[in-house]
């Protein structure tokens, strides 16, 4: 079964380094609460080619809020979007490249729901 997920897994793990990144802003006024949680719970979630990723053998969840300030998309400010609130909700993962494990984080879509939908990784 090949979710969206996976389909993005895999696109951000093989896709070259850009010279120019897509997304620059300031994080502002940033609040961060971390929560433990059953990893049963997130394993839906977790996109193709990685697994979840463990502090202290404790899988956690993250909810995240801050202020995006001066954000430019490929360098460039976007008209009505430069300042804004994020609040998302985040778990960790991490996978193999060659003998060197990465790390990513996934986004959780709280809008969606059901097996196969949810997760955006992020490396």
């Amino acid at each position: 079964m090949n979710s969206g997920s996976d389909k993005i897994a895999r696109f951000l793990l093989t896709f070259p380094k850009m010279t120019k990144p897509f997304l620059t802003a300031e994080w502002r006024k940033l609040a961060m609460a971390n929560y433990e949680i059953d990893p049963q719970l997130l394993r839906k979630y977790v996109p193709s080619k990685t697994e979840l990723d463990f502090y202290n053998d404790t899988c956690y969840v993250s909810l995240v809020g801050f202020l995006f300030h001066n954000t430019k998309l490929k360098g460039i400010p976007v008209p009505l979007h430069r300042t804004f609130e994020e609040v998302n909700l985040r778990f960790y993962v991490r996978y193999k490249d060659g003998n060197e494990w990465k790390r990513g984080v996934v986004f959780v879509n709280c809008a969606q729901t059901g097996a196969n939908h949810g997760g955006q990784l992020v490396v």
